[in-house]
């Protein structure tokens, strides 16, 4: 047997089940395995170390493989034995490429993790010490100033052709015309034995702008078929992803569309909670309660006994029967109800939902409270059927801990829309800090969740429920629009779940999505025809681009002119009667 060693640079020194797995699965192939720790502070301290012992590590091996810890291992660890076989057939000295560098000089702000020092560098490199190149090797590796240097100078010395058509062709099915890449997707789809993680810095610019879109389904097929690359990827996600841009790359996106009743495990417990406080809309919620009880246990508070006795005279006997009432302080609102008052219960339960009424505020149409109450509601809990359909959701994807509705888009949420956060970001990131929550949360790329509302796997929120909340933690009444601790923490819940190493995605009900799916057409069709001077709008079609833009313009002014009037009318009768 050919003595055999393996340096494996660790950049990602955070993600340790990354590491831990690689080495597991490299070690039944390779006698000895050296780690390169990066030293993010000073680079040169852990490269110098590999250049100093390169000349003796020729002199005892006769393979020596170089691997960057963003190539991780997948599948069965027999198709990495393959890769070992043909090296030891072969005296080559070969690579294996991913094209990571395709994004060239572009902007990277929609990326999913910002580090780009890992672009040029390959997954794996197999040095043959008695090649004839081994000399000209030795003078790139002790010239090259650091890791990056040294994979792009000693690309130039590779043979990596006859490895690419053996290789690719046996897992992709076609031939490779150049000698250093391999897609990350080709890998994927086919079992090859390794995938790179720079697979998550595809931009959702670039897969528009190509169509080049089947990696993250592929990704996300594997979150769901491969446990042990799950729990990795996971891990990965925790220490460079922001969870809003996983739900939207990895389409997290789930529509209840079953129609027949479905089973759940006896021993499975769920849950509904419900903070109620507009006693005007208790008859409308009361109805969607109605509907699931004896399907669940059900919890509410309200933050009076008049309002708890007119939930029980609302209530029919079915419901009334199967409910639990808790009086709550009027501080805090629907977050206290989560966060102290339920705590001790939904700890008991494999899985729960959280939902509370909406009311428009200030001078918005009463319309546009309606509907993100309905968004909330329709969305997580339209019938019976649902609940089981949501339950089977998690069972059959084990990295979800979160179901969220979408963000709402109409009223004066559509004017927000381009950046949700508000006026929350700072504050958000502080009470990560407090509550010991270290995932990435960029400013960059909206929250995927707002408006406190979801179901939810038990484990998934337990860094929230780990701090001990009380009622003075919540601002007073009368509580601001915005800015507020409670509002810090409807954005903070699916970092929360990412901390606790769970995903979180979108749930859609089949009331809903027809809506949702026209609604967002629409609004993406008129946003390409404000970006074309010659494209038509709606209200003047077929004029010259000149009167279309006159028409639209004039048409906008009024409109805009005609809602600032309407709510200042509303204004002036509201509070000088």
């Amino acid at each position: 047997m050919k003595k055999r060693l393996m340096i494996y640079f660790e950049n990602m020194s955070e993600c340790c089940l990354i590491h831990d797995v690689f080495k597991k699965i490299a070690g039944k192939y390779i006698e000895n395995i050296i780690c390169v720790s990066q030293d993010k502070k000073d680079n040169h301290v852990s490269f110098s170390y590999f250049i100093n012992h390169f000349d003796q590590w020729c002199d005892c091996y006769e393979k020596i493989y170089m691997v960057n810890d963003n190539v991780f291992i997948s599948k069965k660890a027999v198709d990495f034995g393959e890769v070992m076989d043909y090296f030891e057939q072969n005296k080559l000295f070969c690579f294996l490429w991913d094209r990571s560098d395709i994004f060239g000089n572009e902007d990277n702000s929609n990326v999913f993790f910002e580090d780009q020092d890992d672009i040029n560098i390959p997954m794996f490199v197999c040095l043959d010490c008695s090649s004839d190149k081994t000399k000209e090797l030795k003078s790139v590796v002790v010239t090259a100033p650091n890791e990056q240097c040294l994979f792009r100078n000693v690309l130039s010395l590779a043979e990596g052709k006859s490895f690419y058509r053996y290789w690719i062709e046996k897992y992709s099915g076609c031939a490779c015309e150049e000698p250093y890449i391999v897609m990350a997707s080709d890998s994927l789809k086919n079992g090859f034995p390794f995938f790179y993680f720079g697979i998550f810095k595809y931009k959702r610019s670039f897969l528009i702008d190509y169509g080049v879109d089947d990696k993250v389904a592929l990704v996300a097929q594997l979150l769901q078929d491969d446990t042990q690359t799950a729990e990795c990827l996971v891990e990965f996600f925790k220490k460079k992803c922001d969870p809003s841009f996983l739900k939207d790359v990895l389409q997290l996106n789930y529509l209840l569309v079953e129609k027949t009743d479905q089973n759940l495990k006896k021993d499975v417990k769920v849950a509904i909670f419900v903070h109620l406080y507009y006693e005007d809309d208790f008859p409308l919620y009361l109805e969607y309660l109605s509907r699931v009880s004896g399907y669940c246990d059900i919890y509410i508070s309200v933050d009076g006994r008049h309002k708890r006795d007119r939930i029980l005279s609302l209530a029919d006997s079915k419901l009334k029967s199967a409910v639990k009432i808790f009086l709550t302080e009027n501080r805090g609102r629907d977050l206290s109800s989560l966060l102290v008052v339920f705590k001790p219960y939904i700890l008991n339960y494999d899985y729960y939902c959280f939902l509370h009424d909406k009311h428009s505020h200030g001078n918005e149409f009463s319309s546009v409270g309606r509907a993100f109450a309905r968004c909330l509601w329709d969305n997580l809990l339209p019938d019976s059927k649902a609940i089981y359909q949501i339950i089977s959701i998690f069972e059959s994807n084990p990295q979800l801990g979160l179901l969220v509705p979408p963000p709402p888009y109409w009223g004066g949420y559509l004017n927000i829309k381009p950046d949700m956060w508000t006026i929350c970001y700072e504050k958000t990131v502080e009470l990560a800090r407090d509550l010991g929550i270290n995932v990435k949360i960029s400013n960059q790329i909206n929250p995927v969740a707002i408006g406190t509302a979801f179901w939810c796997k038990k484990g998934a929120l337990d860094v929230l429920y780990d701090h001990s909340w009380e009622y003075e933690d919540f601002d007073e009444e009368p509580l601001p629009i915005d800015g507020t601790k409670s509002h810090a923490l409807e954005r903070l819940l699916p970092y929360a779940a990412l901390e606790n190493g769970f995903l979180t995605g979108w749930i859609l009900s089949n009331r809903l999505w027809p809506t949702v799916f026209e609604s967002h057409v629409y609004l993406y069709e008129n946003k390409l025809r404000s970006e074309r001077t010659d494209a038509p709008i709606p209200y003047a079609v077929g004029k010259t681009s000149s009167e279309v833009g006159i028409k639209g313009a004039i048409h906008i002014w009024f409109q805009s002119f005609g809602l600032i009037f309407s709510c200042l009318v509303r204004f002036l009768k509201k509070h000088f009667k």
